[in-house]
């Protein structure tokens, strides 16, 4: 592969990381609140 060819590749790589990072941490706060949720559910009971 070429030298640009790699340059490419790696930043389509990067972007990717950085958008699959924001999920993570959107899916990290997500369940920390379903995790407090159910404990309030729980507590209801």
């Amino acid at each position: 592969a070429t030298v640009t060819n790699l340059q490419s590749k790696v930043e389509g790589l990067t972007t990717t990381n950085a958008l699959m990072k924001e999920d993570l941490a959107i899916a990290k706060n997500t369940m920390i609140q379903l995790v407090e949720e159910n404990n309030q559910l729980k507590h209801a009971l």
